[in-house]
């Protein structure tokens, strides 16, 4: 029941992105930085996954207010990939496919410093999803939590500018995971995923 709640929370928020005003897109590369936690019968186990990633930030706002509902998407394929899980410890290079997506959907408020700078600070619903694949063994958890979102603008016209963005999701909750056909939902502790992106900036 928690979860069908959380779930159309998400989808509204999603909706609500998509429904006003000014809006602005934000497209830029960095950094990703994602660790999960697990305890099996007693015994920790790590996840550890890095990377260049690619950023996509959207805002809308509320007619005239400094008040914006946004979306944030975060992809990547981990350059640097420890795993140690069930007397297991993987490297990048022994996996044949890995990768991961980050998403937070939320409000947040900018404050507008002069004319060409602006900051914007939101909070927001987390969704986390990886998959890891070698040889016939596979990995797959979608985890949930709340995301925090920060940027800074610098606009040189109007419609265009470049932006820093900084982004943190901490998903305490499974929504699916395991190994195969095992569930491990039951094992997981928590997920970090911090990352930072600098590029380019629309308004319209």
């Amino acid at each position: 029941m928690k979860k069908s709640l959380v779930l159309a929370l998400a989808l509204a928020l999603i909706a609500g992105a998509t429904a006003f005003a000014e809006r602005t897109f934000s497209l830029g590369l960095g950094y990703a930085m994602n660790n999960s936690s697990f305890e099996f019968t007693g015994v920790p186990a790590d996840f550890a996954m890095n990377g260049l990633c690619l950023g996509l930030d959207t805002s809308n706002s509320i007619g005239n207010l400094p008040v914006s509902f946004f979306s944030s998407s975060v992809l990547y394929i981990p350059g640097q990939l420890d795993v140690s899980m069930l007397g297991m410890t993987l490297s990048r290079n022994e996996f044949d496919i890995a990768f991961c997506g980050d998403f937070c959907f939320g409000a947040g408020y900018t404050l507008k410093i002069g004319s060409p700078f602006a900051i914007f600070a939101g909070l927001g619903l987390a969704l986390d999803m990886s998959a890891l694949q070698k040889n016939s063994w596979s990995f797959i958890m979608m985890n949930m939590g709340v995301g925090a979102n920060v940027s800074a603008r610098f606009m040189f016209t109007k419609n265009f500018g470049i932006n820093v963005t900084v982004r943190d999701n901490w998903c305490p909750l499974m929504i699916v995971g395991g190994e195969n056909a095992e569930d491990y939902s039951k094992d997981f502790r928590s997920q970090n995923v911090f990352n930072v992106s600098g590029g380019v900036t629309f308004v319209y």
